[in-house]
């Protein structure tokens, strides 16, 4: 990606790269953004950039701004897997769970594989009380996706929530 950059700097992928490098790699959340801005500043119909841009709004609950470059995304792009998860992923901050959910099915029945749409929606199950359903869809997540800790922490917290102390503690004990 630094080649690229000194090679051309005034290209909108490049910039969304480094976003994404600083945000997931260096942990810098001005950096990610910064880059992130130069990309949509080069490239305004960049749909990746723009996912990322409300994805950085949302992390910082600015939600009006991020229901903007949502919204700009799903002009570009409407039909694209990702920026339907980040629809779903709105909703699901917005606290729209039900809404979230009908996205989330519908990325899961596309691709049983995408991680973050699965996971995501386990959070959603929890938050509407459907606690055996989430145990079951994660009890049932595909080995070649599983994120163990992940699964584990949601197995734990439907337990808790469901008030089963015994399979709560052995999911707790397990975490630690």
């Amino acid at each position: 990606i630094q080649r690229a950059n000194s090679i051309n700097p005034r290209h909108a992928g490049v910039h969304y790269q480094l976003a994404n490098i600083a945000f997931f790699q260096e942990t810098d959340f001005q950096k990610a953004f910064q880059q992130c801005l130069k990309s949509i500043e080069l490239k305004p119909n960049y749909s990746e950039a723009q996912q990322f841009m409300s994805f950085l709004y949302i992390i910082s609950d600015e939600m009006e701004k991020a229901e903007k470059h949502l919204g700009l995304a799903l002009e570009i792009d409407p039909l694209s897997p990702e920026t339907l998860f980040y629809k779903a992923y709105f909703k699901y901050r917005r606290a729209d769970y039900k809404g979230a959910l009908t996205i989330f099915n519908k990325l899961l029945d596309k691709n049983p594989k995408n991680i973050p749409a699965f996971i995501v929606r386990a959070y959603c199950l929890l938050k509407l009380a459907e606690y055996e359903e989430a145990i079951h869809q994660m009890e049932a997540m595909p080995e070649e996706i599983l994120v163990h800790d992940e699964r584990l922490g949601v197995l734990c917290l439907a337990n808790i929530l469901k008030k089963d102390d015994e399979k709560a503690q052995t999911y707790l004990e397990k975490l630690t």
